[in-house]
């Protein structure tokens, strides 16, 4: 039988912990981060007329604005909420990670709020 331990935090929290406490440390490491993160992820949603991950938004990073990659992959996780938390993006599923190092695991998907 399993034990129960009073208190205990579900995955979904422990989940939003460590996104926040990437984000923190993005922001302190790269100054105001997570404004000038947003501000690009805005320019770039504007051409998104397809679903997107917000993996397609990193490899734009990567490549266009390297300045702003996170010291942590987790504070990518931030963008999708904020973005969510905005009414800039409606999730509409989930389909497996491009990137190599995720080995194929499911990704959310969204695609531009109307």
């Amino acid at each position: 039988m399993t034990e129960i331990i009073p208190n205990s935090r579900s995955g979904r929290q422990l989940a939003k912990a460590g996104i926040a406490q990437a984000q923190d440390h993005a922001d302190a490491e790269i100054v105001a981060w997570s404004d000038r993160i947003m501000s690009a992820f805005e320019s770039w949603l504007l051409c998104q007329d397809t679903a997107f991950a917000i993996e397609d938004f990193r490899d734009f990073i990567k490549h266009r604005k390297p300045e702003l990659m996170p010291p942590s992959s987790n504070a990518w996780g931030a963008v999708g909420r904020m973005a969510s938390r905005r009414g800039l993006v409606e999730w509409i599923g989930y389909r497996p990670a491009r990137s190599a190092a995720t080995r194929n695991h499911p990704v959310r998907v969204f695609r531009r709020a109307a």
